[in-house]
Order: C-alpha cells, then sequence, then structure tokens
C-alpha cells in the first residue's frame, strides 16, 4: 500500500466509488483511517449491454451514480454503448481486502495541543438537536485567517473531495492522535507532508450547511472522537 492513503484514493485504485467504499466498512465522517486498518473491498460486477441500453437505465438498473459508473468504465460524452460491451459495475458482495498504509508521524512537541485559529466556540463537542452529534467543535473566524496544526504530525488527507466539508486537512499525530480541520477556504499542505506544531496548514472559509466563516476541528484518539477543549491549550 502507499503513503498518505485516503477513502478517496483508495477508490480511484480499486474502481470503486467512495459511497460504497464508505458503506461497505462502516466508516464514519470524517473518514479517518487508521495504520494497518483492513478495508473491504466491494467486488465489482458485470453488465453485458444489450440493444436499448443506456448509462442512466444501466444506472438505475444496479442502483449506482450515472457519473461514478460512466468512471470507471471510461466512458466519455456522448456515453454510447455498444451491444455486446462489457461494462464494470460496481457491487454490493464483499470482495478483497485493502490494508492501509499511512506515513509515521513525527515525535510530539511535548508541549500540548495547540487551539488551531483564535475566536469564539459556536458550536460545543456533544449532542445537539434532532438526534444530531458534534464530533468536534466549531470556531468562528474571519474569512482567510490561517489555520494552525494543533501540534505536530503528518498529513494524510489535504483536499476538498468529500462533500460538506470544504478543504479538509487530516493529521495524524504521535501515540495514536489525529487531528481534522473543515470547511477551509484553502489548503496549505499536502499529503505526506511532515507539519511542525503551529505550522500554517490552510486557511478559514465556509462550506456545507454552515452559513459563516468558521473552522470545525476535531480531535480523536484511535477512532474515538473526545472533546477538543479539555485538550486544548493556548
Amino acid at each position: 500500500m502507499r503513503k498518505g492513503d485516503t477513502v478517496y484514493a483508495i477508490s480511484r485504485r480499486y474502481g470503486v466509488t467512495v459511497r460504497q467504499l464508505i458503506s461497505h466498512n462502516n466508516l464514519k465522517a470524517p473518514y479517518l483511517l487508521r495504520p494497518d486498518q483492513r478495508l473491504s473491498l466491494p467486488s465489482k460486477g458485470h453488465h453485458v449491454v444489450r440493444k436499448g441500453d443506456t448509462v442512466y437505465s444501466i444506472s438505475r438498473r444496479y442502483n449506482v451514480d450515472m457519473t461514478e459508473l460512466s468512471r470507471l468504465n471510461h466512458l466519455k460524452k456522448p456515453y454510447v454503448l455498444r451491444v455486446g460491451q462489457k461494462l464494470n459495475v460496481p457491487g454490493g458482495q464483499s470482495g478483497n481486502t485493502v490494508k492501509v498504509a499511512l506515513p509515521s508521524p513525527p515525535p510530539s512537541s511535548g508541549r500540548g495541543f495547540m487551539w488551531p485559529v483564535s475566536g469564539k466556540v459556536i458550536s460545543r463537542f456533544g449532542p445537539k438537536a434532532v438526534g444530531l452529534h458534534n464530533d468536534g467543535i466549531n470556531i468562528a473566524a474571519r474569512h482567510g485567517d490561517t489555520v494552525r496544526a494543533a501540534e505536530a504530525g503528518v498529513v494524510v488527507h489535504a483536499d476538498s473531495k468529500l462533500k460538506g466539508y470544504g478543504g479538509l486537512v487530516l493529521i495524524q499525530h504521535a501515540n495514536g492522535w489525529m487531528t481534522a480541520y473543515a470547511h477551509n477556504s484553502r489548503i496549505l499542505v499536502k499529503k505526506g507532508q511532515k507539519i511542525s506544531r503551529g505550522q500554517a496548514i490552510a486557511h478559514v472559509g465556509k462550506s456545507g450547511r454552515v452559513t459563516s466563516p468558521q473552522l470545525h476541528f476535531e480531535l480523536r484518539k484511535g477512532n474515538r472522537a473526545v472533546n477538543p477543549e479539555k485538550y486544548l491549550r493556548v
């Protein structure tokens, strides 16, 4: 496996959809992966094109996204199909497993986790209305404010491909810790890059359901989300 594996990278490599990989392995947002974690890959079925078949009708038949079906089969507009053509179709059966490889984080600074941005906490960790739960905290800030790494670590995810999170940065730290930084307008680091405590990693933005500039910040020990306010220092 390769350094910096993410759900998106694995889905692209093995020709399955992000949605199916997440569902198949019961992954929870923000889809953090642990070193040596094993993911089950949905097996790919096949469909032989018959007269009258279209990309849309096939996507409806197998309940898959039309865009994903086109991507998996390298189909280009106007998506003309030939009778007898064999298409890969993501399936729901268990297939192979893949072992996640992540780069090793550097030693911690020894000074604890620092606040990633200055501002007022506008949504705290814990249960919310209508059965929702905030796995982190949301910190109000000005658009474009600098987001800094809470502790030394290595970047294991840095892009805007996960819907609703804007620019999302995930940093793995020593001793099984992980931090997540979401709703960024601009990302300043790359996957696999080693980061020092306090290093600029992104700029504050807004995305998804949030209506004002803010940083969504999570702190996790393994897979367990913890209240960041109990650990953050100046």
